[in-house]
């Protein structure tokens, strides 16, 4: 996938794990794991047709949506009004602010850095993951998982 498609992808994956209620959830559905539902929608993976079928599935969606966000001619699956009409998520500042400190001092304490665009998607999952944290009632920021994540991002 060239990297408007795996944008476009991510969106519409961001939509349906929404729609499902979690990546949690998406993965319960599907039998694919958080983490790697995680890795799709930090772009570092990209799904198998199989994979791609099972969340489509899962979330009531025409494959050909998922990927292209196009539906197809003929035996159409509408997607659902929910989701359509789901205004764009809106950025918690704080939290925001929260996650990328957590990230700098990881970084520095390794002393080590990351490409611009790498940091972004690191900066992008972990905000997800603490965003459900935050949902779940747990309002510290989990930092085994934003070294975890660092790991596997460096």
């Amino acid at each position: 996938m060239n990297s408007n498609m795996e944008e476009s992808f991510i969106g519409r994956l961001r939509i349906i794990v929404n729609q499902v209620g979690s990546i949690a959830a998406l993965a319960k559905k599907t039998g694919i794991s958080s983490r790697q539902i995680s890795f799709y929608l930090a772009g570092t993976n990209n799904p198998s047709s199989e994979r791609l079928t099972a969340m489509a599935t899962a979330a009531g969606v025409s494959v050909q949506w998922l990927m292209t966000g196009e539906e197809p001619s003929e035996g159409r699956r509408e997607i659902p009004t929910e989701v359509k009409e789901r205004e764009p998520q809106r950025l918690d500042l704080d939290l925001l602010e929260t996650v990328v400190e957590a990230i700098e001092e990881e970084l520095a304490q390794r002393g080590g850095s990351l490409p611009p665009r790498k940091k972004a998607k690191l900066i992008r999952l972990v905000y997800q993951y603490h965003e459900l944290d935050v949902k779940e009632g747990k309002q510290e920021l989990n930092r085994r998982k934003v070294v975890e994540l660092i790991e596997l991002a460096a």
